[in-house]
């Protein structure tokens, strides 16, 4: 066969290969008018005119559909459309689903997932009760003595009084009385009430320290109560986010923004901060101290008290009888019924006196009645102060229950942070791998002699927290279908070889005298002959429905009569160009047989005439064969 010949035939056929080759599966010849405004590098990434990011995820999986996934006959699936079932496909093949919500769910292909219930722990968190502090007792505050001058000199309690100029001796009874009362003043002002201030700072400091306690106790709870609030928040968005965003990659994706945003109340969730756990151990330790110094001074209140009552009593007797003597003492020296109009300002300041410590010892022992109910209020509130701390400990159920839904949001959002990466990676063109699509091949291994038929499922089980059981759900069932890479099919085979075709000629003698003479001549001969053909070939690849190449075996019938050699089987071996598993092209070495006039005789030759057919010898030979052939796809 000549050059020509072969360039006329192969050059096509590879245009037409390189056509087919370039369809994905499943879709249409590309012409201008339906052009994507998308190219492809050499790598399979695209750059597209337009930067819209779905437009842009969109054109990268035409490339990536293009130069990685030629297997892929139907598909992908788009899952956010709805649920596939009862399809076929042609395998081998990969089934590839899309938009596939990979945040809220969990995927797996063929075969069932079983995943415990995600409990809604944002749901049973619960506001801890704060406990607020007990108004701390005061101590009455001592009343000083106004005397003036008739204070004594020596700060004792026996000086004798200035007595007035020009006062009678009758004046004498009125200073002794108010030498008696300022005696009483003294001794109740001084050590009498100084002594029971000091005691009294004992009891009340111990309550004060503890009411400090509760007060940081309180805003230790109210930091957990911020912080449980904040997580159940955050809990609530990501149960609305999770059921309410579509399963669109790009509308999940802006979703997952939103979310993320370090203003957004689940953010707030995972970053809440609960109590410091130093903070809690020094608070329990000083409760603990609290409750030894409570107890302790309440057992010293119960001896001490009781005495001390006895002594402010009678030093409120022992005043009040002062003030009686003096106020009568005065009436006499004055003999008038209104002692104070006629008084001196020293005997009305030292009636003052009077007056005030009597309130003070008064009010001394309405404290210290009132004192052991308060110890006993602050025992009780201790005990219900130290258990409200140990419920801000690390080792309590409160705090482990925070801390579970916290990391649960936490988990989540590493999740969508994850994805999210993985998605801009993929629109950005610089990874393969969409976080929203899954894959998985069909092949058709061991399928050579008989159909076998491969059920591709996909299954998702909802990881909404608070759901109860969830089950698996199928969003995806596929048969791919694998006829036997063996396939017989019939047709022509064009050989090259000669086909010859000769015959014996007599030659009519000149003259009487001279003997016929018989001759070999050529009849005709075809150097392009069709021969009828069957082919068997054995699949080696198929990138899509449209193109396969086969190592194909046939053998043709070489039908002529005995003037051209005979008929013969003659073989066909070589590769077979499918098209549409219809239509087969092979080209290969054709091993025929070539007649040829038999030695000694040649072509124009004479033969004896006791020679009634031509002589022909056939020898099988390697030449240019070309198959065209035909069968009935499955």
């Amino acid at each position: 066969m000549s050059y020509c010949l072969l360039r006329s035939f192969f050059i096509p056929l590879a245009v037409l290969m390189s056509v087919l080759m370039a369809v994905p599966a499943g879709a249409a010849l590309p012409s201008a008018a339906g052009a994507d405004n998308v190219h492809c590098t050499d790598e399979g990434k695209s750059a597209p005119v337009n930067s819209d990011a779905a437009a842009q995820a969109a054109a990268n999986e035409k490339c990536r559909s293009k130069h990685h996934h030629r297997f892929v006959h139907n598909g992908p699936f788009d899952i956010a459309s709805g649920t596939y079932t009862g399809d076929t496909l042609r395998g081998p093949t990969v089934v590839k689903a899309v938009n596939l919500n990979t945040i809220r769910y969990s995927y797996q292909f063929g075969s069932a997932i079983t995943i415990n219930a995600a409990p809604n722990v944002w749901s049973g968190l619960t506001a801890l009760a704060t406990t607020n502090a007990a108004a701390t007792p005061t101590v009455p505050a001592p009343a000083p003595p106004k005397q003036g001058d008739l204070q004594p000199a020596n700060g004792g309690g026996n000086a004798t009084p200035k007595v007035v100029t020009g006062k009678p001796d009758a004046f004498d009874p009125v200073s002794q009385a108010m030498t008696a009362a300022m005696t009483v003043i003294n001794a109740f002002s001084g050590k009498t009430t100084t002594d029971f201030t000091s005691n009294m700072k004992t009891y009340v400091g111990a309550i004060a320290a503890f009411n400090n306690d509760v007060k940081t106790l309180h805003t230790e709870q109210i930091t957990a109560n911020q912080a449980l609030g904040l997580v159940t928040q955050g809990g609530s968005a990501l149960t609305l986010y999770l059921t309410f965003t579509s399963d669109k990659s790009d509308d999940l994706i802006a979703a997952t923004g939103k979310l993320l945003d370090s203003q957004s109340v689940f953010t707030a969730g995972t970053v809440a901060a609960w109590p410091k756990p130093a903070m809690i151990a020094d608070l329990q330790n000083s409760l603990a101290t609290d409750a030894t110094n409570l107890t302790n001074l309440s057992a010293q209140l119960t001896g001490y008290a009781p005495g001390e009552l006895v002594v402010l009593k009678a030093a409120e007797a022992s005043m009040t009888l002062s003030l009686s003597q003096l106020q009568a003492a005065e009436k006499t020296y004055e003999g008038t019924p209104s002692p104070d109009a006629t008084a001196s300002k020293k005997e009305q300041a030292v009636e003052s006196d009077l007056t005030a410590q009597i309130t003070l010892a008064q009010a001394d022992e309405a404290f210290l009645n009132a004192l052991p109910a308060q110890f006993t209020a602050a025992i009780a509130q201790n005990a219900t102060a130290v258990t409200a701390a140990a419920a801000l400990a690390p080792g309590s159920t409160t705090y482990a229950n925070f801390m579970s839904a916290q990391q649960a949001l936490v988990g989540w959002q590493q999740k969508m942070t994850s994805t999210k990466a993985k998605w801009d990676a993929y629109v950005g063109g610089t990874s393969w791998v969409n976080p929203f699509a899954m894959s998985r091949p069909a092949d058709c291994g061991f399928a050579f002699s008989s159909t076998k038929d491969t059920v591709v499922t996909l299954t998702r089980v909802d990881l909404t927290p608070g759901l109860v059981n969830p089950t698996a759900q199928p969003v995806l069932s596929v048969t791919v279908e694998c006829t036997s890479s063996f396939t017989l099919s019939a047709g022509v085979a064009f050989s090259t070889i000669p086909d010859p075709e000769y015959t014996l000629t007599v030659t009519t003698p000149a003259t009487a005298m001279t003997p016929a003479v018989n001759s070999i001549t050529l009849v005709s001969t075809s150097k392009f002959h069709p021969l009828p053909l069957a082919l068997a070939s054995m699949r080696l690849w198929e990138p899509n429905e449209l193109f396969s190449l086969s190592a194909s075996f046939g053998i043709a019938a070489n039908m002529r009569d005995q003037t051209s050699g005979g008929s013969t089987a003659e073989y066909l071996l070589g590769p077979t160009f499918g098209f549409f598993r219809t239509f087969l092209i092979t080209p290969g070495v054709h091993f025929g047989s070539e007649a040829s006039i038999a030695a000694p005789y040649t072509l124009n030759g004479t033969v004896p005439s006791t020679v009634a057919s031509v002589p022909i010898q056939t020898n099988y030979r390697p030449a240019f064969g070309l198959g065209i052939t035909f069968t009935v796809p499955k």
